[in-house]
């Protein structure tokens, strides 16, 4: 049987209808497959990752070719993060209002990182 069936199983046994749950290495793989086939049960999905300690090699030349990409619920928590992230980093489009959002961003941070910051509806707008 599936690791995600054995979850789903275990949620169910424990009455637990709906979880927040944070993934890493494997426990990525898991959960997004959990989310998929069983979306019901996914209130919110936190994927970690983790870049490599100076000590095990020469530092990288940041993340090519992909963005993590940062889904918020109002206006406020995207301007906090636009602020933070794009200092001393590079802008490639602006916190602005778009036709499919109320706030989007596009930056590079500090460290290389290329983030997109996405607020489809302000919850604090009602």
């Amino acid at each position: 049987m599936l690791s995600v069936e054995l979850l789903d199983l275990w949620l169910s046994a424990c009455a637990i209808d709906k979880a927040a749950f944070i993934g890493n290495s494997y426990g990525c793989q898991i959960l997004t497959t959990l989310t998929v086939r069983h979306p019901q049960r996914v209130e919110r999905l936190v994927l970690m990752a983790s870049d490599t300690a100076p000590e095990c090699g020469p530092p990288h030349g940041g993340i090519k070719g992909c963005s993590i990409s940062l889904q918020v619920d109002n206006v406020p928590e995207a301007e906090r993060l636009y602020e933070a992230l794009s200092e001393g980093g590079s802008v490639q489009m602006e916190l602005q209002a778009t036709f499919w959002a109320t706030r989007f961003a596009m930056l590079t941070d500090r460290f290389g990182v290329s983030w997109m910051i996405n607020c489809m509806v302000d919850s604090q707008q009602g």
